[in-house]
C-alpha cells in the first residue's frame, strides 16, 4: 500500500500535496479527466447527509454551508455529473439545501448579499437548464434575480445608490449626489439595507464584488429567458468597468481609488463581465480607442510582469475568474501573447501545491483529489475544490459538461458575432465542441447560417438510439429583428423562411428535413433534437453518442410561424421549415396560385 493509500484508510489524515512527488505532470486530457474525477469524488464525499438521509449540504468553515453548497452543486453539474444517481441525488438535495436558504426579500444569503445571492442563482441557474422545474422554483430565481437588481447603483433603485452615470439627480432622487459618486454607478455595495429613502447617495463597490453578482443575473437570466444585453442592469454596469480599467488595459477592484492600481483578480473580473454583458467585442472605454476593452486587458494580461497563473493573493479565485472570462473571450485554443493559457493552467492546477491527492484502495475507497489552503479570498476547501473543477471543465474540451461556452474566436467567419452557449439536459453531456469556418463548404445564395458551425459530441444519449435536445444560446444580434442576418422577420414575431439544421454533403452545406428545429423566442434559444445512430450523427452508429458538426441557418423553402409560450416544463418554439409548409402557402395553393408555389420549390 503507497503512503498515501494508506493514509486514505486513516482517513486522509496524511494525504501529501502532489507536488511532493518529483515529477510533474503534463495537462493531457487523462491527466485532467483523473483530477476532476478526484475533485468529484472528494466532493461527494464530503457531503454531510440530515433528515436521515432525506436532506443534506456541504459546509466550509469560513464561509459556512450556503458557499459551499452552491459552489459544489454548480461544480458537479457544470463537469457532468447530473448523468449519474447517486451524484444527482446529492445535487438535488443541495438545491433544496439553498432554496431554504431564501430570505422575505428575495435574496438566498446568510451574511453575504451579494456573494452568497450569485453564488446560489449560478447553481441554481445551472440547474434549472438541465432539467425540469416547476413554477415555484422559477419564483425563486426571479425574486433572487430582482434582489441583486435592486440595489444596484443605477437609476430608480431601491436599496443602493439612486443616481445617474455622472451622480446626476433621478426621476426619484431629485437631490444629486454629485460627481464623487461617478466611480460607484453600476456597481454594488456588500451590505444593502431594505429600504434607501432616507439615504438615495449611497457609493462603494468593487469588480469581485460584482462580478459575483452579474455571474448571478446571468445565469439567473438566462434560466428565466430575460434579455441580458439591453437590459438596464448590464448598461449600467459598463459604466462601471470603464470607470474601473486602467489606460494601460488592466482593470482595478475597488471603486473609488483610481483606475491606475490594475491587478489580474481585477482584469480577469472585467473580462469576464464583459462577456456576460455581450460587450466583449464592441465596447471600447474610451470612443477614440483603436481597441475594444476586452483587447486591451488580454494585451495586459499578456505582459510578461502580469501574466501568471499562481496568483498568491487569490489562488483558486483568480484561476476560476480567469479560466471563464478567457473560454468565453478568446476561448481554449487561443494564445495569450505567446502563452497557450489553457495547457498553463491546466499545468498548474494538476501539479499545484495546494492540491491533495488521495490514492485509491484495491477494492474500497476511490482515489479523491482536493485543493486546500487558504488565501485571501479563497474559500476553504470545498469551495476550492469546487472552483478548480468549473476551470478544468471551461478550458478542457474534453471533458463532459451540460454547459459549454464557445467564444467568438478571431478568425471565425459567421456574420453574428459573439459568445455562443451550448446546454444539454437529462443527464446528456457535451465534449469536444468547437466552432468553424461557414467557408468550409459551398453556401447556397439564399442560405444564411448567422453564428457559424459548430461541432460537439453528446454523451450519454439515452436509450441507445434515442433522441437528445441541444439548446444553443445565440448572440442577442441572432435573433435581433432589426438585424438583416437575424433568424428573425423584422415583424419580430416570425423566423426567416426555412429554418434548418445544416450539414456538410458533398461540399456543400444543405438543410436536413429529417432533423426538427425550433427557436424559443422567449427564452432566446435555438433548439435542435438530435438523434444517436440518425443521419445528423457522423459516426453513423447508435452507441449513445452523438457526433455532430452542423449548422442552425435559414434560406429553403419552408417558412416559419412562432408558437411560443411561456412555460417552465417544455421547450417550445415556433413551428418551422424542415419541409413542412407553412400555413400561408396552404392558402395560395387553395387560392389557386400553384404557378407561385412550383416556382419557389426546386
Amino acid at each position: 500500500m503507497t503512503l498515501a493509500a494508506a493514509s486514505l484508510a486513516l482517513g486522509g489524515l496524511f494525504a501529501m500535496p502532489l507536488q511532493a512527488q518529483a515529477t510533474l505532470l503534463e495537462p493531457t486530457d487523462a491527466n485532467v479527466a483523473a483530477a476532476i474525477a478526484g475533485g468529484q469524488e472528494y466532493l461527494f464525499n464530503q457531503f454531510t447527509e440530515t433528515g436521515g438521509g432525506t436532506g443534506g449540504y456541504w459546509n466550509d468553515p469560513s464561509y459556512g454551508g450556503l458557499t459551499a453548497t452552491a459552489t459544489a452543486v454548480a461544480a458537479l453539474v457544470e463537469s457532468g455529473m447530473m448523468k449519474d444517481a447517486a451524484y444527482k441525488d446529492r445535487i438535488e438535495k443541495g438545491i433544496a439545501y439553498i432554496k431554504d436558504q431564501v430570505k422575505t426579500d428575495g435574496g438566498i444569503y446568510t451574511s453575504h448579499h451579494a456573494y452568497e445571492t450569485g453564488l446560489a442563482l449560478v447553481a441554481l441557474g445551472l440547474y434549472g437548464q438541465a432539467t425540469t422545474t416547476d413554477a415555484a422554483y422559477k419564483t425563486i430565481v426571479r425574486n433572487a434575480v430582482d434582489f441583486l437588481k435592486s440595489y444596484q447603483n443605477i437609476e430608480g433603485s431601491t436599496r443602493g445608490g439612486d443616481y445617474g452615470p455622472n451622480g446626476e439627480a433621478t426621476s426619484t432622487n431629485t437631490t444629486a449626489c454629485g460627481p464623487s459618486y461617478k466611480p460607484y454607478y453600476g456597481g454594488w455595495g456588500y451590505y444593502p439595507g431594505n429600504s434607501n429613502a432616507g439615504n438615495k447617495c449611497i457609493g462603494g463597490g468593487d469588480l469581485s464584488n460584482a462580478q459575483f453578482v452579474v455571474m448571478g443575473l446571468w445565469y439567473g437570466s438566462r434560466y428565466l429567458g430575460d434579455a441580458i444585453d439591453t437590459a438596464p442592469w448590464a448598461k449600467a454596469v459598463l459604466y462601471f468597468l470603464k470607470s474601473q480599467q486602467s489606460a494601460n488595459g488592466g482593470f482595478t477592484v475597488y471603486a473609488g481609488e483610481g483606475n491606475d492600481y490594475p491587478t489580474v483578480t481585477g482584469t480577469a473580473s472585467g473580462l469576464w463581465i464583459l462577456s456576460m454583458i455581450g460587450q466583449k467585442d464592441t465596447a471600447k472605454r474610451l470612443a477614440t480607442d483603436t481597441k475594444t476593452m476586452a483587447q486591451n486587458a488580454i494585451d495586459w494580461y499578456g505582459e510578461a510582469s502580469n501574466y501568471t497563473w499562481t496568483y498568491s493573493g487569490s489562488y483558486t479565485y483568480f484561476i476560476y475568474g480567469m479560466a471563464k472570462a478567457l473560454t468565453a473571450t478568446v476561448g481554449p485554443g487561443a494564445l495569450i501573447g505567446t502563452h497557450d493559457w489553457a495547457a498553463d493552467m491546466k499545468s498548474e492546477v494538476i501539479n499545484s501545491v495546494h492540491r491533495v491527492h488521495t490514492d485509491a484502495v484495491t477494492g474500497g475507497a476511490a482515489a479523491t483529489d482536493s485543493w486546500a489552503g487558504y488565501t485571501g479570498l479563497d474559500p476553504d476547501t470545498v469551495g476550492k475544490t469546487s472552483w478548480v473543477l468549473m476551470s478544468l471543465a471551461f478550458a478542457s474540451t474534453s471533458t463532459e459538461s451540460t454547459e459549454k461556452l464557445l467564444a467568438q474566436e478571431d478568425g471565425l467567419d459567421n456574420v453574428v458575432k459573439g459568445l455562443l452557449t451550448l446546454h444539454t439536459t437529462d443527464g446528456v453531456t457535451i465534449s469536444a465542441a468547437g466552432r468553424s469556418n461557414v467557408a468550409a463548404a459551398n453556401l447556397g445564395q439564399n442560405v444564411v447560417l448567422p453564428i457559424g458551425a459548430v461541432s460537439f459530441t453528446l454523451n450519454n444519449v439515452l436509450p441507445v438510439g434515442g433522441t437528445a435536445v441541444l439548446s444553443i444560446a445565440p448572440p442577442a444580434g441572432a435573433l435581433d429583428p432589426t438585424n438583416a442576418n437575424s433568424f428573425v422577420n423584422a415583424d419580430g414575431t416570425t423566423l426567416k423562411a426555412g429554418l434548418s439544421w445544416f450539414k456538410i454533403t458533398g461540399g456543400a452545406w444543405q438543410g436536413l428535413s429529417s432533423v426538427p428545429i425550433t427557436v424559443d423566442l422567449a427564452k432566446g434559444v435555438i433548439l435542435v433534437t438530435l438523434k444517436d445512430g440518425g443521419p445528423e450523427d457522423a459516426d453513423g452508429v447508435a452507441d449513445g453518442k452523438i457526433v455532430d458538426p452542423g449548422a442552425p441557418g435559414y434560406g429553403v423553402d419552408a417558412a416559419a410561424v412562432v408558437t411560443s409560450s411561456d412555460s417552465d416544463n417544455d421547450w417550445f418554439g415556433c413551428s418551422v421549415g424542415n419541409g413542412r409548409p407553412d400555413p400561408t402557402l396552404l392558402i395560395l395553393l387553395a387560392g389557386g396560385v400553384a404557378y407561385l408555389v412550383r416556382r419557389r420549390r426546386p
